[in-house]
């Protein structure tokens, strides 16, 4: 068992910021405990919940028309001259009227799509010149389309590129794809790969090492006020003009640009016009006139030691305080030294329903296109993302690199969700989620009234999911493998030790962190648990240990959420 996982990928199950080994497929990603660019791994935390930072590549299928040359039809045409010409009245347009015409060649076959690689007639490829057909590349219809049969001459050699040019385009590939990266790192959204059904999450903004590496505690002071704003819902009117116009003219005030400076920027002033330790941008919704801003916690880094500079619609800069965030969640909140703001109008998530408009605003690519518009519907509620134990709100409104924290709205301009997660796949489209308002109510207002969220349980483990796949592939059980322990973690006294993975919770079997998650969040603090706990063999020819341990819950007073 040395072997099954590395110290340096293992997570934190009292820290929020997590990804599991795998993905809820099951699939082993590129090897037990190595990262891969379709599974970056983080750090989490065992608590009742789970986050869910949304990566992945857009790749276009691009379709080839293939069409004899002119000088091709030409040398057919001598060939018989009982050959149709070509149409006058036909146009580069991809379209031609159906014809009749008693020189078309018997069974025409129109082209076919291939399905898994089974045979199919397609006219592109050509077929041998039997009796009473037409000489090859005679243009012919069928139900209204022009189609060319490949020529039976030989086909001029391609001339070669020149070396020269060869090496401009390489680079010049080469260079696009470096920007196209680039913006995903620097624009906030959390991306989805779902290729096989597989779910993987990839973080848009690459840790730095004051947050990925170090195990020292945020150390600003709690910002929280106990008498501090709450989040209210406002009717949605059941008359009156509703429409993207109005909507986006009653919410964009309210909708702010958030820039991360990576911690080794901190000393950067909002006076200085030069990027220099911009890690990313991202959107923020304004929640109170006095200056709280709600947004996603990987917008800001998911720490408390970044600097974060918020921009208004009127182009004002403010250093923005951290009051608190929460990774398993994905939301933050925000505090700028600003009165008089607009603060956004929301509505219950729990009244929405499935087909309903919506719009997004946010920051797609960054500032530089701040507020911009995206138009969709409401495609289903309650969806649950990888790790997450977050319930969304799936819509097919564009969600781009940038939008992450910015609202998703009713046409009426009140938000009832803030965007977070979008897949990317060749085979998928359309497919973006946001965080209820419901959810968003909850956190926020817990956050800014203590600086955490209440009601929550640890029980102070660092561990990895192994999948059923990883399971068999190393003679395991799937479960949660235990890296190492908290000081005051409940498992220390039960004789478990590290390297042991935990198979049950109160007869559920774990194969995930969604799974250990869900039943986490229905406990409190002070609950008893029982924990089913399988111990590997040191001998390869012998079966592991397995036994059953009852703890006590611990509670989480922003412990999980210290730690940067």
């Amino acid at each position: 068992m040395s072997d099954l996982f590395n110290d340096n990928d293992t997570e934190n199950l009292d820290k929020n910021n997590s990804t599991p080994l795998e993905n809820e497929a099951g699939e082993p990603s590129n090897g037990v405990g190595e990262k891969s660019e379709d599974n970056i791994h983080s750090e989490d935390t065992f608590n009742n919940g789970g986050q869910a930072p949304i990566d992945g590549d857009y790749v276009n299928n691009n379709k080839t028309t293939i069409e004899a040359s002119n000088d091709y039809e030409a040398q057919a045409n001598q060939i018989n001259s009982n050959a149709p010409p070509t149409p006058n009245n036909y146009t580069n347009s991809g379209y031609a009227p159906t014809q009749q015409n008693t020189n078309e060649p018997q069974n025409n076959i129109p082209p076919q799509n291939t399905y898994n690689n089974q045979s199919a007639q397609n006219p592109y490829m050509g077929y041998n010149n039997q009796a009473n057909q037409q000489p090859y590349g005679t243009p012919y219809y069928y139900k209204g389309r022009l189609y060319y049969m490949q020529t039976p001459y030989s086909t001029p050699p391609k001339k070669k590129m020149a070396t020269s040019v060869k090496v401009f385009l390489i680079c010049l590939i080469s260079l696009f794809a470096v920007c196209f990266i680039g913006l995903i790192a620097f624009c906030g959204y959390s991306v989805m790969n779902i290729s096989n059904n597989n779910y993987k999450i990839i973080p848009d903004f690459p840790k730095s090492s004051s947050s990925s590496n170090s195990s020292e505690k945020d150390t600003q002071p709690n910002l929280a006020d106990p008498n501090g704003p709450s989040i209210s819902y406002n009717e949605t009117p059941n008359t009156g003009d509703a429409n993207a116009q109005t909507a986006f003219e009653k919410l964009s005030p309210s909708v702010v640009t958030v820039s991360e400076y990576s911690s080794d920027s901190s000393s950067k002033s909002i006076d200085d016009s030069s990027n220099d330790g911009l890690s990313g941008q991202g959107t923020g919704i304004i929640i109170s006139n006095d200056g709280y801003i709600v947004t996603n916690s990987h917008v800001i880094g998911d720490t408390k030691q970044n600097k974060i500079v918020v921009t208004l619609k009127n182009g004002e800069e403010y250093d923005a305080v951290i009051i608190g965030y929460d990774t398993r969640t994905d939301l933050a909140v925000l505090r700028i030294d600003k009165t008089g703001l607009q603060s956004a109008e929301f509505a219950d998530s729990t009244k929405i329903s499935v087909g309903q408009d919506v719009i997004a605003l946010g920051n797609p690519g960054g500032i530089n296109y701040s507020n911009s518009l995206t138009k969709g519907i409401i495609s289903a509620l309650d969806r649950t993302v990888s790790s997450s134990s977050v319930l969304y709100i799936q819509t097919d409104a564009a969600i781009n690199p940038g939008n992450s924290g910015g609202p998703l709205a009713n046409l009426y301009g009140q938000v009832i969700g803030i965007t977070t997660i979008k897949v990317v796949d060749t085979e998928y489209e359309g497919m973006g989620f946001a965080i209820p308002s419901a959810t968003i109510k909850e956190i926020a207002d817990d956050i800014i009234k203590q600086g955490y969220v209440s009601n929550r349980v640890r029980v102070g483990v660092t561990g990895r999911a192994i999948s059923e796949s990883t399971a068999e592939a190393y003679s395991v059980q799937p479960g949660i493998y235990i890296a190492t322990f908290s000081d005051d973690s409940p498992l220390k006294a039960q004789d478990v030790q590290e390297g042991d993975i935990i198979t049950y919770i109160d007869d559920v079997k774990v194969t995930s962190f969604s799974i250990f998650y869900s039943e986490l969040a229905k406990h409190q603090p002070g609950d008893k648990v029982t924990l089913k706990i399988y111990r590997p063999s040191e001998d390869e020819n012998k079966d592991g240990e397995t036994f059953d341990i009852t703890i006590t819950l611990l509670e989480d007073n922003g412990e999980t959420q210290a730690d940067s």
